[in-house]
């Protein structure tokens, strides 16, 4: 206690708690504890915790032991932040002839099919309109590397801009369908196993 606190100080009750304080600066503490709810019940709390602590017989780990565990959480820990390369998808081909592939929206709604490659990758991607919004779909192949399509389960695709984010999964024949968005300009990320691609921009309807 002081001029400043009503309460017992954290170190004074540590001592009363240890008993190393004299018997004639005991009582003037017991006598607040016994009318101080507030301090009562963290002079019990660190009874307990003292106790337990006096109870506690084991042994601390060998310093092998706790080295060669940081090692392993610390390897944990690296192994999982895995950063993907991304990389920039490169349009090979566009089924509306000369209609420029990020053009403005004509006057009639109509469908439309793009091509492109990255790296050893090959994105099949296709917009049609759905009433007043749009639906991109569209399949991922491997390149002429020969690259597996296994795991490709796991790959998911996502088209967003500023206000608007729509995501989905790739089927077991590394196919997609993502929900209707309104026409505007997106990113589209695909998220493969060993890196992204991004089509971007991409000017839908």
């Amino acid at each position: 206690m002081s001029i400043f606190s009503p309460h017992i100080s954290f170190e004074q009750l540590v001592s009363l708690a240890e008993k190393r304080i004299l018997a004639e600066e005991q009582a003037p503490l017991m006598a607040h504890l016994a009318q101080c709810e507030q301090c009562a019940s963290e002079f019990a709390k660190l009874e307990r915790l003292l106790s337990v602590m006096r109870a506690d017989t084991s042994r601390d780990a060998p310093q092998a032991l706790i080295a060669q565990a940081i090692r392993l959480f610390r390897s944990s820990a690296s192994s999982s932040k895995t950063w993907l390369q991304r990389i920039q998808a490169v349009l090979q081909f566009e089924s509306t002839g000369l209609t420029p592939v990020f053009g403005a929206r004509s006057g009639a709604s109509h469908s439309r099919r793009f091509l492109y490659r990255a790296h050893h990758y090959e994105l099949d991607l296709r917009v049609n309109p759905h009433g007043e919004a749009w639906i991109v779909s569209g399949q991922i192949l491997g390149g002429d590397e020969g690259a597996a399509q296994t795991g490709l389960t796991s790959a998911w695709v996502k088209l967003q801009n500023a206000t608007i984010a729509a995501q989905t999964s790739v089927s077991d024949q590394s196919e997609f369908t993502l929900p209707p968005v309104p026409a505007d300009t997106y990113q589209l990320i695909v998220h493969l196993p060993d890196l992204e691609v991004e089509v971007s921009p991409l000017a839908i309807g």
